[in-house]
C-alpha cells in the first residue's frame, strides 16, 4: 500500500513524501519472495500542475472575454424574459473587475472574479442609471498559461432598488460605493484584493458652471501672465532703447562739437567768399563805370566835332 502526506490543496513547488506500507513484516516477506521492497519512502517536488489564479495579471484575454460574453447573455435573458415594455434598455457599460484571491489555501473558494457594469436604461420615461456585477468563481490558471473557468457557475446581486417615479425595480445598487463595500469591504478579512474597475466622472449640479469659470480664470490668470510678460518684455525693451537714446545722445553730444567747429568754419568760409564775390562785384561795376564814361567821352567828342563841322558850314 502507498500513502502520501498530503492530498488535498497541493500546489506547484510543495513537496510530497509517499511511503509504502508491508502489509505483513519483513520475514514473511523474505520467506515468500526472498527479499523486502526498498526503500519505502520517497519524496516528490510538485510540477506542471494546473493551480488556481491568486494575481489578477494571471488572468488571460480569453477568459476575461468569456466572462463577459456570459455576463451579457445573463441580463439578455432576464430583460427579455422580465421587463415591461415601458422599460428601455440602452447601455451596458463594462467598468473593470474586482479580483479576491483568498488569504487562506484551505478553502474552497480560492478566488473571485466579479466584473462591474452600469446600467443605462429608460422607465416610465425616466432616465435609470445603477451599477450591477456579475461574479465568478476558482479561475484556474493551466501550465501553458491559459486560464479556465466554468461560466455557468455566476452570481449576480440579489439587492433590489426602486427608482423614484418609475415603479420598477432593479437588482444592483444606486452608487458604485455600494458594490465595492458589498464585494471587497465585506470580505476583506478573508481575501486580498485588486482592481481594474475605472470610476466615471460624475458631475454634480454646478458643478459644469464652476469648471467654465475655472477655466475663465485659468485663462484670464494665463491672459495676465501674458500681459506682464509682454510689459516685462516692453520694459526690457524700452530700458534698451533708452540705453541706446542715451548712447545716441552721448554720440550727438560728442559729435556736436565737431559739427558747430564745422560750422562755423563752413560760415566763415562763407563769408570770406562773399567778401570775394562782393569785390568782385564792386571792381566789375567800377569797369562798367569806366567803360560808359569813356562812352559818354566819346559820344561828346562826336557831339563837339559835328558841331564844329556845322559852324565851318555855316561859314
Amino acid at each position: 500500500n502507498y500513502s502520501v502526506d498530503s492530498e488535498y490543496y497541493v500546489k506547484n513547488g510543495d513537496e510530497i513524501k509517499v511511503t509504502a506500507s508491508l502489509y505483513c513484516d519483513e520475514e514473511a516477506y523474505i520467506e515468500r519472495f526472498g527479499a523486502v521492497p526498498a526503500p519505502t519512502e520517497k519524496t516528490f517536488k510538485v510540477e506542471g500542475m494546473p493551480y488556481y489564479a491568486n494575481k489578477a495579471q494571471q488572468l488571460d484575454d480569453n477568459v476575461i472575454e468569456s466572462m463577459k460574453q456570459a455576463a451579457i447573455s445573463a441580463q439578455q435573458y432576464h430583460i427579455e424574459n422580465y421587463w415591461n415594455d415601458y422599460e428601455k434598455f440602452q447601455s451596458m457599460n463594462y467598468m473593470g473587475y474586482y479580483f479576491l484571491n483568498a488569504k487562506e489555501e484551505d478553502t474552497n473558494h480560492s478566488n473571485y472574479v466579479c466584473l462591474v457594469y452600469q446600467m443605462n436604461l429608460v422607465a416610465n420615461n425616466i432616465p435609470v442609471t445603477y451599477y450591477y456585477y456579475t461574479m465568478f468563481e476558482n479561475v484556474v490558471v493551466n501550465p501553458d498559461g491559459t486560464c479556465d473557468v466554468d461560466v455557468e457557475n455566476l452570481s449576480t446581486p440579489s439587492v433590489t432598488i426602486y427608482p423614484e417615479g418609475t415603479d420598477c425595480y432593479y437588482y444592483g445598487y444606486e452608487k458604485l460605493e455600494e458594490l465595492y463595500h458589498e464585494i471587497v469591504e465585506n470580505s476583506i478579512d478573508y481575501y486580498t484584493y485588486e482592481s481594474t474597475v475605472v470610476v466615471p466622472e460624475v458631475k454634480e449640479e454646478g458643478a459644469e458652471e464652476s469648471t467654465e469659470a475655472a477655466s475663465d480664470e485659468n485663462a484670464t490668470e494665463a491672459t495676465d501672465a501674458t500681459v506682464t510678460d509682454a510689459s516685462a518684455s516692453a520694459e526690457a525693451t524700452d530700458a534698451t532703447v533708452t540705453d541706446a537714446d542715451k548712447a545716441n545722445t552721448d554720440a550727438s553730444a560728442e559729435d556736436g562739437t565737431n559739427v558747430e567747429e564745422s560750422k562755423s568754419d563752413k560760415d566763415k568760409a562763407d563769408k570770406d567768399k562773399t567778401d570775394k564775390d562782393k569785390t568782385e562785384k564792386d571792381k566789375t561795376d567800377k569797369d562798367k563805370k569806366t567803360d560808359k564814361d569813356k562812352t559818354d567821352d566819346n559820344k561828346t567828342d562826336d557831339k563837339d566835332n559835328k558841331a564844329d563841322k556845322g559852324t565851318k558850314k555855316s561859314k
